[in-house]
């Protein structure tokens, strides 16, 4: 799993209700099968390896995996909220 951290992490360029128009950018694709697509908070993936979260969302089950992932973050003493979602594609 390669980090897509960067610099800048914490900062959010695009908003809903920040200005009039919003511009949206959207492609469709087909996904593989079993592909797993996660997103989670800074306030989470600062308080765990990058290598603990690959292995817990490969376990096959996403809803149980998120969960343990925010119990895991919570228990290494996270600074900032956690957010998760991940979707498995059947």
């Amino acid at each position: 799993m390669a980090s897509r951290l960067s610099a800048a992490s914490n900062v959010m360029n695009r908003a809903v209700g920040a200005n009039e128009t919003l511009y949206v950018v959207a492609t469709v694709v087909e996904l593989p099968k079993d592909d797993i697509y996660f997103l989670c908070s800074d306030g989470l993936f600062g308080a765990l390896l990058e290598a603990e979260i690959s292995y817990l969302l490969q376990s096959g089950d996403v809803e149980k995996a998120t969960q343990s992932l925010i119990d895991k973050a919570l228990q290494a003493g996270a600074r900032d909220n956690g957010t998760v979602v991940a979707v498995k594609i059947q």
